[in-house]
């Protein structure tokens, strides 16, 4: 059984984007354009939060296309995550340096066990248990994240169905 959730916030939102072409057929780019977007939304529970990205697409030649961009974005807490009644919550930790986990010859996890200090004549801990509480917190923040990413897309013209895409990304997240 799920209890009810009882809970609400509202959200004004502006938002914006543009792609500026800067080259387009030319000698060695195809295609140079400057890519950006700002969004600022205004929560009556966590106040204003900016978002953006700016981005860059180059194409030197036919068939190869360079992008990449910077963005910080924002996730604010759901509803559940907010007003979930606190609820009686009892769990079981997951070891895995049990004895049947240890035996495994498939795993390195007798030499990691061991280096955490573990004695080799450990007793089970399969019979532990922690109770507590579980439920939402309506002083969660919004998380927010920086994000950077950088990759290729090659369409080569003798190959007419063949895509390959590679993209790098870097995530950083605050507030999570």
């Amino acid at each position: 059984p799920v209890a009810s959730v009882d809970g609400e916030f509202n959200v004004w939102e502006l938002y914006g984007e543009a792609s500026v072409p800067l080259l387009n057929n030319m000698p060695y780019a195809e295609t140079l354009r400057l890519d950006g977007a700002y969004r600022y939304s205004d929560y009556d529970n966590l106040g204003g939060q900016n978002t953006w990205n700016v981005g860059l697409v180059y194409e030197p030649i036919v068939g190869l296309t360079l992008r990449g961009s910077f963005s910080q974005t924002v996730r604010a807490p759901n509803i559940n995550e907010l007003f979930s009644p606190l609820t009686a919550a009892t769990a079981r930790p997951v070891d895995v340096c049990t004895q049947d986990a240890i035996t495994d010859p498939n795993s390195n996890r007798a030499i990691n066990c061991a280096a955490d200090g573990l004695p080799t004549d450990f007793a089970d801990p399969n019979t532990a248990r922690s109770s507590g509480f579980q439920g939402g917190n309506p002083d969660l923040e919004a998380e927010k994240a920086d994000t950077f990413t950088a990759g290729f897309v090659l369409t080569p013209t003798a190959l007419p169905n063949f895509v390959l895409t590679v993209d790098y990304y870097d995530i950083t997240i605050d507030d999570g």
